[in-house]
């Protein structure tokens, strides 16, 4: 198990939906909590039997900040300007190493700056109160090495995670 965690990555893509064109790409941090929570799912599912993970459960959230991702980040550090909920489109494909992908796209209201994304398993869904005890649990943190990427006034982006083992 420590072995895989060590090597595990993810990877990140982010579209524009309009034009197709790629914004963004890179390899994320998994952060302490991410790490602790994909240890302790697989060896509840391994020991007990149980260890469910609700692939419905999945979102990303977007901020304004570009401080760089440190492991014991555990929220978006700066302000969130919307989160989505990512639908898993399943293990990764034929060529591809072992993983998971997850897509969802961003739509906001009005144009917002992106400098940050987070990859969160939640209990309660998209959304939640940050104080709430089921906030969940953040796996990932990237920021926009490339300054920032706008979005809104009819211009939405696509997000690709790719948990890669």
């Amino acid at each position: 198990m420590n072995k895989i965690l060590k090597y595990t990555k993810a990877n990140v893509r982010v579209s524009d939906v309009e034009s197709g064109c790629l914004l963004f790409t890179d390899s994320n941090l998994f952060v302490d909590s991410g790490r602790a929570f994909i240890a302790d799912s697989w060896r509840n599912a391994i020991t007990t039997g149980g260890g469910f993970i609700d692939s419905t459960k999945f979102a990303c959230d977007f901020g304004d900040d570009s401080e760089t991702p440190a492991p014991d980040n555990v929220n978006i550090v700066g302000t969130l300007l919307g989160s989505i909920e990512l639908a898993v489109a399943g293990m990764l494909g034929e060529g591809e190493p072992t993983g998971l992908s997850f897509t969802g796209t961003f739509l906001p209201i009005a144009p917002v700056d992106i400098r940050e994304l987070g990859l969160f398993y939640r209990n309660i869904g998209t959304y939640p109160d940050p104080l709430d005890p089921d906030f969940g649990v953040m796996i990932a943190r990237l920021r926009t090495t490339y300054g920032k990427i706008t979005v809104g006034a009819g211009k939405s982006i696509a997000v690709e995670w790719k948990i890669i083992f």
